[in-house]
């Protein structure tokens, strides 16, 4: 029976009940990972902004030529949830992806040696897809303003979303970066706690 394991290099290896396997490492398959995650994001936040922008076709059927005496407070609630709606379809899909890798996980036979393994290679599959997802969805949101902007001729507005996306993925860049040096501090603190002591 081949069961999960990991090499030096973090990638997920393939090993039998002996030991004994190719264990070579799958750069492939980790890229492939990352690049269908930041495509999935892509293109999902690419169709909610477009989703978004499709609310002024809503607000016609709804009202008509009845828009111009609708309410303020009417027109700032229905924004409010369309927008809501459509966020939470990204958010409800980022879910689905992380359950579907959890229950992958969850069928591999594991024991007392590769358990510990095994959920550390999900916990970082589970963290890159959720990063380079959110990732993707930036990119695609501000591909979405940059082509309305284009086909409405209005070029400050495809400065200004250039310049979103870019603040939006330095602040991601950040994020990750902290956190991997908070994680890095946590595994050499209990690296060192683990080491025997050693008695004159």
């Amino acid at each position: 029976m081949m069961t999960p394991n990991e090499d030096q290099d973090g990638y997920a290896l393939i090993t039998g009940e002996n030991g004994i396997a190719p264990n070579q490492p799958l750069p492939h398959a980790s890229r492939n990972f990352k690049i269908s995650s930041v495509s999935v994001g892509l293109l999902i936040g690419f169709l909610v902004q477009e989703a978004t922008l499709a609310a002024n076709v809503v607000i016609l059927e709804v009202w008509g030529n009845e828009f111009a005496h609708t309410s303020r407070k009417e027109i700032v609630l229905f924004s409010l949830l369309w927008s809501f709606v459509t966020s939470a379809i990204a958010i409800i899909l980022l879910g689905f992806l992380r359950s579907l890798i959890t229950a992958f996980y969850q069928t591999l036979p594991m024991d007392g040696r590769t358990q510990q393994q095994t959920e550390n290679i999900h916990k970082n599959m589970l963290e890159s897809l959720e990063v380079l997802f959110v990732v993707g969805a930036l990119i695609g949101v501000s591909f979405a303003w940059v082509i309305t902007d284009l086909f409405l001729g209005m070029q400050p507005q495809i400065n200004f979303s250039i310049i979103t996306l870019g603040l939006a993925l330095l602040w991601c860049k950040i994020v990750v970066s902290c956190r991997a040096q908070t994680e890095e501090l946590e595994e050499e603190e209990t690296g060192s706690q683990e080491k025997p002591l050693l008695v004159v």
